[in-house]
Protein backbone atom coordinates (compact mmCIF):
# COMPACT_ATOMS: atom_id res chain seq x y z
CA UNK A 1 0.00 0.00 0.00
CA UNK A 2 2.66 2.27 1.22
CA UNK A 3 4.45 1.71 -2.94
CA UNK A 4 0.99 2.32 -4.38
CA UNK A 5 0.66 5.60 -2.60
CA UNK A 6 4.57 7.08 -3.73
CA UNK A 7 3.10 6.20 -7.19
CA UNK A 8 0.15 8.03 -7.17
CA UNK A 9 1.01 10.58 -4.90
CA UNK A 10 -1.34 10.05 -2.86
CA UNK A 11 -1.70 9.37 1.33
CA UNK A 12 -2.77 5.85 2.77
CA UNK A 13 -6.69 7.08 2.76
CA UNK A 14 -9.40 4.76 1.77
CA UNK A 15 -9.23 4.89 -1.93
CA UNK A 16 -8.36 1.54 -2.51
CA UNK A 17 -8.37 -1.94 -0.68
CA UNK A 18 -7.22 -5.06 -1.88
CA UNK A 19 -8.84 -8.40 -0.82
CA UNK A 20 -7.73 -11.76 -2.37
CA UNK A 21 -10.66 -13.90 -0.50
CA UNK A 22 -12.88 -15.27 -2.84
CA UNK A 23 -16.62 -14.28 -3.03
CA UNK A 24 -18.79 -16.17 -0.56
CA UNK A 25 -15.56 -18.12 0.87
CA UNK A 26 -13.99 -18.20 4.70
CA UNK A 27 -11.72 -15.11 4.21
CA UNK A 28 -10.62 -15.82 7.88
CA UNK A 29 -9.42 -19.29 7.13
CA UNK A 30 -7.89 -18.47 3.48
CA UNK A 31 -6.15 -15.48 5.74
CA UNK A 32 -4.66 -17.74 8.06
CA UNK A 33 -3.65 -20.88 5.59
CA UNK A 34 -1.75 -17.20 3.50
CA UNK A 35 0.07 -16.35 7.16
CA UNK A 36 1.03 -20.30 7.60
CA UNK A 37 2.34 -20.97 4.25
CA UNK A 38 4.40 -17.77 4.08
CA UNK A 39 5.51 -19.04 7.71
CA UNK A 40 6.90 -21.53 6.67
CA UNK A 41 8.36 -20.44 3.22
CA UNK A 42 10.38 -17.77 5.31
CA UNK A 43 11.16 -20.44 8.07
CA UNK A 44 12.34 -22.63 5.76
CA UNK A 45 10.03 -25.58 7.77
CA UNK A 46 8.62 -28.89 5.84
CA UNK A 47 4.87 -28.69 6.18
CA UNK A 48 2.03 -31.62 6.00
CA UNK A 49 -1.47 -31.15 4.74
CA UNK A 50 -3.83 -33.28 2.77
CA UNK A 51 -4.26 -32.11 -0.83
CA UNK A 52 -7.01 -32.39 -3.25
CA UNK A 53 -5.78 -32.97 -7.05
CA UNK A 54 -8.02 -31.85 -10.17
CA UNK A 55 -9.87 -35.70 -10.00
CA UNK A 56 -11.14 -34.65 -6.75
CA UNK A 57 -8.63 -37.48 -4.90
CA UNK A 58 -7.41 -36.41 -1.76
CA UNK A 59 -3.83 -37.73 -0.71
CA UNK A 60 -1.61 -36.60 2.20
CA UNK A 61 1.63 -34.92 1.28
CA UNK A 62 4.94 -33.39 3.08
CA UNK A 63 6.81 -30.82 0.97
CA UNK A 64 9.79 -28.36 1.56
CA UNK A 65 7.98 -25.15 0.74
CA UNK A 66 9.79 -22.92 -1.54
CA UNK A 67 7.80 -19.39 -2.58
CA UNK A 68 3.74 -18.32 -2.74
CA UNK A 69 2.83 -17.13 -6.53
CA UNK A 70 -0.62 -15.39 -7.33
CA UNK A 71 -1.54 -16.06 -10.82
CA UNK A 72 -4.50 -16.82 -12.79
CA UNK A 73 -6.82 -15.07 -10.02
CA UNK A 74 -5.18 -17.73 -7.40
CA UNK A 75 -2.64 -18.32 -5.04
CA UNK A 76 -0.20 -21.02 -5.66
CA UNK A 77 2.56 -23.11 -3.69
CA UNK A 78 5.56 -23.93 -5.25
CA UNK A 79 6.86 -26.48 -3.20
CA UNK A 80 9.26 -29.57 -3.66
CA UNK A 81 6.90 -32.38 -2.96
CA UNK A 82 8.40 -35.70 -1.19
CA UNK A 83 5.92 -37.53 -2.22
CA UNK A 84 6.55 -37.12 -5.77
CA UNK A 85 10.23 -35.89 -5.56
CA UNK A 86 10.11 -33.36 -7.45
CA UNK A 87 8.23 -29.94 -7.37
CA UNK A 88 4.96 -28.61 -8.06
CA UNK A 89 2.54 -26.25 -7.70
CA UNK A 90 -0.29 -26.64 -4.99
CA UNK A 91 -3.55 -24.57 -5.16
CA UNK A 92 -4.39 -22.82 -1.86
CA UNK A 93 -7.67 -23.53 -2.39
CA UNK A 94 -7.45 -27.57 -2.30
CA UNK A 95 -4.79 -27.69 1.01
CA UNK A 96 -6.69 -29.17 3.98
CA UNK A 97 -5.55 -29.38 7.44
CA UNK A 98 -2.00 -27.38 7.19
CA UNK A 99 0.38 -28.73 9.75
CA UNK A 100 3.78 -26.91 10.27
CA UNK A 101 7.00 -29.44 11.51
CA UNK A 102 9.55 -28.79 13.23
CA UNK A 103 11.65 -30.08 10.91
CA UNK A 104 13.70 -27.35 9.00
CA UNK A 105 15.62 -27.39 5.71
CA UNK A 106 18.55 -25.43 4.24
CA UNK A 107 17.78 -25.93 0.48
CA UNK A 108 15.15 -27.47 -1.96
CA UNK A 109 16.78 -30.63 -3.78
CA UNK A 110 17.39 -29.02 -7.66
CA UNK A 111 15.23 -30.54 -10.30
CA UNK A 112 14.69 -29.79 -13.61
CA UNK A 113 10.96 -28.30 -12.41
CA UNK A 114 12.66 -25.64 -9.92
CA UNK A 115 11.99 -22.67 -11.56
CA UNK A 116 8.64 -23.58 -13.16
CA UNK A 117 5.57 -21.31 -12.47
CA UNK A 118 3.20 -24.07 -14.41
CA UNK A 119 1.02 -26.66 -12.59
CA UNK A 120 2.44 -30.10 -13.84
CA UNK A 121 0.12 -31.82 -16.25
CA UNK A 122 1.38 -34.28 -18.87
CA UNK A 123 -2.03 -34.55 -20.80
CA UNK A 124 -2.48 -34.00 -24.47
CA UNK A 125 -3.01 -30.61 -25.95
CA UNK A 126 -6.12 -29.84 -27.41
CA UNK A 127 -6.99 -27.12 -29.78
CA UNK A 128 -10.37 -26.10 -29.08
CA UNK A 129 -12.34 -23.24 -31.16
CA UNK A 130 -15.42 -21.83 -30.12
CA UNK A 131 -18.21 -19.11 -30.88
CA UNK A 132 -20.02 -17.47 -28.50
CA UNK A 133 -22.95 -14.53 -29.07
CA UNK A 134 -21.88 -10.66 -28.05
CA UNK A 135 -23.78 -10.94 -24.29
CA UNK A 136 -21.47 -13.32 -22.77
CA UNK A 137 -18.15 -11.01 -24.11
CA UNK A 138 -17.36 -9.22 -20.85
CA UNK A 139 -17.50 -13.12 -19.12
CA UNK A 140 -14.71 -14.35 -21.93
CA UNK A 141 -12.39 -11.25 -20.99
CA UNK A 142 -13.07 -12.05 -17.49
CA UNK A 143 -11.59 -15.69 -17.60
CA UNK A 144 -9.29 -15.19 -20.68
CA UNK A 145 -6.02 -13.80 -22.06
CA UNK A 146 -7.26 -10.54 -24.73
CA UNK A 147 -4.83 -12.73 -27.68
CA UNK A 148 -7.29 -16.25 -27.28
CA UNK A 149 -11.06 -13.96 -28.42
CA UNK A 150 -11.78 -12.54 -31.75
CA UNK A 151 -14.39 -10.40 -32.03
CA UNK A 152 -16.84 -11.14 -34.86
CA UNK A 153 -19.75 -9.55 -36.42
CA UNK A 154 -22.03 -12.50 -34.08
CA UNK A 155 -19.95 -12.33 -31.50
CA UNK A 156 -16.84 -13.91 -30.42
CA UNK A 157 -14.71 -16.76 -32.08
CA UNK A 158 -12.40 -18.00 -29.07
CA UNK A 159 -8.98 -20.19 -30.00
CA UNK A 160 -7.41 -22.14 -26.66
CA UNK A 161 -4.68 -24.81 -26.69
CA UNK A 162 -5.03 -26.29 -22.90
CA UNK A 163 -4.97 -30.15 -21.71
CA UNK A 164 -8.19 -31.66 -21.31
CA UNK A 165 -8.92 -31.52 -17.69
CA UNK A 166 -11.97 -30.90 -16.02
CA UNK A 167 -11.41 -27.31 -16.02
CA UNK A 168 -12.30 -27.66 -19.86
CA UNK A 169 -15.90 -29.08 -19.44
CA UNK A 170 -17.08 -27.07 -16.65
CA UNK A 171 -15.61 -24.06 -18.25
CA UNK A 172 -17.84 -25.11 -21.03
CA UNK A 173 -20.98 -25.87 -19.56
CA UNK A 174 -20.95 -22.85 -17.18
CA UNK A 175 -22.01 -21.04 -20.99
CA UNK A 176 -24.87 -23.63 -21.06
CA UNK A 177 -26.46 -22.46 -24.55
CA UNK A 178 -24.27 -19.73 -25.01
CA UNK A 179 -21.35 -21.43 -26.95
CA UNK A 180 -20.96 -23.80 -30.33
CA UNK A 181 -18.05 -25.94 -30.48
CA UNK A 182 -16.54 -25.66 -33.61
CA UNK A 183 -13.93 -27.97 -32.84
CA UNK A 184 -12.92 -30.81 -31.83
CA UNK A 185 -16.57 -32.42 -32.08
CA UNK A 186 -15.56 -35.11 -29.73
CA UNK A 187 -15.74 -32.51 -26.87
CA UNK A 188 -19.14 -31.83 -27.89
CA UNK A 189 -19.99 -34.99 -27.80
CA UNK A 190 -18.87 -35.45 -23.96
CA UNK A 191 -20.52 -32.23 -23.18
CA UNK A 192 -23.36 -33.72 -24.62
CA UNK A 193 -22.76 -37.06 -22.25
CA UNK A 194 -22.36 -35.09 -19.09
CA UNK A 195 -25.62 -32.86 -19.33
CA UNK A 196 -27.51 -36.28 -20.26
CA UNK A 197 -26.25 -37.46 -17.14
CA UNK A 198 -26.96 -34.40 -14.70
CA UNK A 199 -30.71 -34.79 -16.75
CA UNK A 200 -30.37 -38.33 -15.31
CA UNK A 201 -29.50 -37.54 -12.05
CA UNK A 202 -32.01 -35.11 -11.41
CA UNK A 203 -34.95 -36.93 -12.79
CA UNK A 204 -33.88 -39.83 -10.78
CA UNK A 205 -33.72 -37.21 -7.10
Amino acid sequence: MRKLSAVFQTGLTDWIEIDFSRWGSAAEYENQLFIQLKQAVLEKRKIRFEYFNSSGTASIREALPQKLIYKDKAWYLHAFCLLHNDCRLFRFTRIKHLHLTETHFDAIPETDQNNSSQPQDTRPLINLELQFPPEVGFKLYDLLEDSAITQTQHGYTVNLTLPETDWIYDFLMSFGEKVTIIRPQYIKQKIIQKYEAALNHYKET
